[in-house]
């Protein structure tokens, strides 16, 4: 739910809506769509392995097929697809995707990581 209009930062919020305006004129995803584009992809891998893991019920083996490198690149591919379906630029919709993820993945990494560091830049 929004927070009310005070009259407090006036400018700062006009500012954060003049920001907005020209990303959707762009069609670029803002994080919290980014996001959610890809929670919805790995909810349809959760629905893939619930199927896998049910149709092989028994069968002990391996089961790195089943969570593999390719199938997590598919996840965020969905995540991007999804986001290009929902009218957003998919070129761009795939940098911000790949931005983002760097961002989680160098923080998990190193939680003490600087700005710099969190984007991949390691100098």
């Amino acid at each position: 739910m929004p927070r009310q209009i005070s009259g407090k930062n006036e400018q700062a919020r006009m500012r954060q809506q003049r920001y907005r305006e020209r990303l959707r004129a762009k069609k670029v995803p803002e994080v919290s769509d980014l996001d959610t584009a890809l929670a919805i992809s790995i909810a349809r891998l959760v629905n893939e392995l619930e199927t896998v893991t049910k149709t092989s019920a028994g069968i002990s083996g391996d089961m790195s097929p089943i969570l593999s490198k390719d199938r997590l690149e598919r996840v965020v591919l969905g995540a991007v697809d999804h986001l290009r379906s929902a009218g957003y630029n998919g070129k761009v919709s795939g940098k911000l995707m790949y931005r983002r993820l760097t961002w989680l993945r160098e923080g998990l990494k190193d939680p003490q990581a600087n700005w710099l560091q969190r984007r991949g830049f390691h100098g």
